[in-house]
């Protein structure tokens, strides 16, 4: 069953009608690691990575959490992009390993037109259904734009 809907900011453009999400619930939750993995005045070394394993890695200049990929990227899962892995990375606490990411990959219907990296959007998460855009919402404004789904007889 899905749950209600929540507010996210898109962070990732992957095409017209596939975006991975940030989730506004989980923003404290992610501020707190990235602090506290700074804090860690980490420095880049070469570590053996395998495919699947979580990891820290460079990216836009920070240390994020990352899983390896076959293709020799890394999914940054806490904002849903993909770069190259150069090899630099470091072996990540399984404390930090262990939160849930705070992206997920959403559908969006055409309607919506192409949204961008920082829109705020509603999400409808379903592991069923699949994880849905549903609307645009403005929250500078403090208004949400509600969905009416009308099925024609």
């Amino acid at each position: 069953m899905p749950q209600s809907p929540q507010a996210a900011t898109v962070t990732c453009v992957h095409s017209t009608s596939m975006y991975s999400v940030q989730l506004n619930a989980k923003k404290k939750m992610l501020a707190e690691m990235e602090a506290e993995i700074k804090r860690q005045n980490l420095r880049p070394v070469i570590v053996p990575l395998k495919v699947g394993q979580v990891c820290l890695a460079i990216s836009k200049g920070r240390w994020l959490r990352a899983e390896v990929l076959p293709d020799g990227q890394a999914l940054f899962f806490d904002y849903g992009h993909r770069q190259p892995l150069v090899g630099n990375g470091m072996q990540l606490e399984k404390h930090l390993e262990d939160i849930e990411p705070a992206a997920v990959i959403c559908r969006a219907p055409p309607h919506l037109g192409d949204l961008t990296e920082g829109d705020s959007v509603l999400v409808q998460l379903s592991s069923a259904e699949g994880n849905r855009i549903l609307a645009l919402s403005s929250e500078e404004v403090g208004v949400s734009f509600v969905l009416i789904e009308i099925q024609l007889l």
